[in-house]
């Protein structure tokens, strides 16, 4: 059975090549869990809205003591007579469901550390927002960037790899973890870190490299990745992006195979 991010993958890919929502019930598997409960091993969607941006209505089966609401990524989902149903559903489906709901806008850092939220997947802003998910997710916040000399003029037909990211939009498909019991670890640290890929993308790449771009990393005993190699519709955006995955930390001993959707804002 597919998994829900496998699911999202696919309705992006039809969306893009003007192919007609796919009808009847869509089951697949899923990684949620919800603390005082237990969930059902699939999600049953379907597709409410297609154009301009599908949407889908998802449904599992619950039982045990759960709350009658719960947020999941902002969006919340009510409990009906053994039911968790979300309209919509988020483009996840790997993490804890919260109990309480996501501090209100303009409630400030403190106030959004005052209850324990889910760190944001979908898309990428500027730094402050960032930090903030960071913080969120328990993580150290970005340190302050250094001083650095003046920069001296670019070579005539260089790509700006830190410069040209602005207009570039990075989403995320979660996808299958091995061990499972890593997954958590292991989405965390690829969100926290994924951000400079856009610059692969925003200097390399085209209108003809948007698309999802496949990654397949193994890590070490170390928490290095010890193997890497990502595949997508442009050869130097992917190799760019296997060059930088190289350098990031993850949770030891952990075979990974992720999706990251690029495109222009």
């Amino acid at each position: 059975m597919s998994t829900y991010e496998a699911l999202v993958a696919e309705l992006d890919l039809r969306r893009e090549e003007g192919d007609a929502a796919p009808s009847g019930p869509l089951v697949v598997d899923h990684a949620l869990t919800l603390e005082g409960a237990t969930l059902g091993p699939t999600l049953t969607c379907t597709v409410t809205r297609w154009y301009p941006d599908w949407q889908l209505a998802c449904e599992l089966a619950v039982s045990g003591n759960p709350p009658p609401t719960v947020w999941w990524s902002g969006v919340e989902a009510k409990v009906t007579s053994g039911t968790l149903r979300f309209a919509p559903m988020p483009r996840s489906a790997t993490g804890r469901l919260s109990p309480k709901p996501p501090a209100p806008p303009g409630a400030g850092l403190l106030g959004l550390l005052a209850g324990p939220q889910e760190l944001p997947t979908d898309v990428w802003g500027s730094a402050s927002e960032l930090d903030v998910a960071q913080a969120l997710a328990g993580a150290d916040p970005l340190p302050e960037p250094p001083l650095a000399p003046p920069t001296p003029a670019p070579t005539p037909g260089a790509a700006d790899l830190d410069g040209s990211s602005q207009n570039a939009v990075l989403r995320h498909v979660p996808g299958v973890v091995t061990p499972g019991d890593l997954t958590e670890g292991v989405q965390a640290g690829i969100e926290q870190q994924s951000r400079p890929l856009r610059a692969c993308y925003g200097a390399l790449g085209g209108a003809d490299a948007a698309g999802a771009y496949v990654g397949q990393l193994e890590v070490a005993a170390d928490g290095s990745v010890s193997a890497v190699s990502v595949a997508g519709p442009d050869a130097k955006v992917a190799a760019c992006m296997e060059r930088k995955v190289r350098s990031w930390r993850l949770p030891a001993g952990a075979s990974v195979r992720w999706t990251w959707a690029l495109s222009s804002e």
